[in-house]
């Protein structure tokens, strides 16, 4: 978690965002891994658990 998360802090600072933005696209990551994990468990009966991804988080810094 922190991995990616160091990512997405520096993309945020590279593309100027105040702290209440870089605090909402963090609630918004960890919130959505969240309900997608649960919903994916729910539907397919069996544990499942989705998180950001480092690749994924570094494509956001070089957008």
């Amino acid at each position: 978690y922190s991995g990616p998360f160091l990512i997405i802090v520096h993309a945020a600072q590279s593309a100027g965002l105040s702290e209440p933005q870089l605090a909402s696209w963090v609630w918004a990551v960890s919130i959505g891994s969240g309900v997608a994990g649960a919903w994916l468990s729910w539907r397919w009966k069996a544990p499942v658990i989705t998180a950001w991804s480092t690749p994924g988080a570094a494509l956001l810094l070089t957008a």
